[in-house]
């Protein structure tokens, strides 16, 4: 037997014991609310990703330097590229050079001034040719507020633009 047990009285080893229960039941209570806690998550998780793949704009996100870091189906649809050619591209490498400059500008903006940048309709290129997008830029910051990527949304309006042109 330990010193320590033996030099304890029947008091002393009980309190233990019924300390040890209660820190057991802290930590199975504490188990527990963590795993609603990660099932709550992965259904918030798999809620955006149903939302994000099934939207009909293209929406993707971008490091400071123009390089895609995700995308959705419809990005992939109008690039006609698969998301794993896309991903880690720079926009340089997908766009015509004054096309990406522009995008870059306000990419860069976003980064800078930690401001969205709310409805830009422009022209570009993409599988299906010339397109007119309506594009949404928004700042994504951790939590000391340093903007770490911009989350874009893309509608093509191409359809729109041309019945108000007749």
């Amino acid at each position: 037997m330990r010193d320590d047990i033996k030099n304890k009285t029947s008091d002393e080893l009980l309190k233990e014991l019924d300390d040890l229960k209660k820190k057991t039941i802290d930590l199975n209570t504490s188990t527990t609310m963590l795993k609603k806690v990660e099932d709550a998550l992965f259904l918030s998780e798999q809620k955006y990703k149903i939302l994000v793949e099934t939207a009909l704009d293209a929406i993707f996100t971008l490091s400071i330097d123009g390089t895609f870091i995700s995308v959705n189906n419809e990005a992939c649809r109008a690039l006609n590229r698969k998301a794993e050619e896309i991903i880690g591209k720079n926009m340089s490498e997908l766009f015509p050079k004054d096309i990406a400059e522009i995008q870059m500008r306000n990419i860069r903006t976003v980064f800078e001034t930690g401001e969205p940048i709310i409805a830009i309709e422009r022209k570009t290129y993409t599988a299906r040719g010339k397109r007119w997008y309506n594009t949404s830029l928004v700042p994504i910051k951790n939590k000391r507020g340093i903007v770490v990527f911009v989350f874009g949304i893309a509608r093509d309006i191409t359809d729109l633009k041309n019945i108000k042109a007749e």
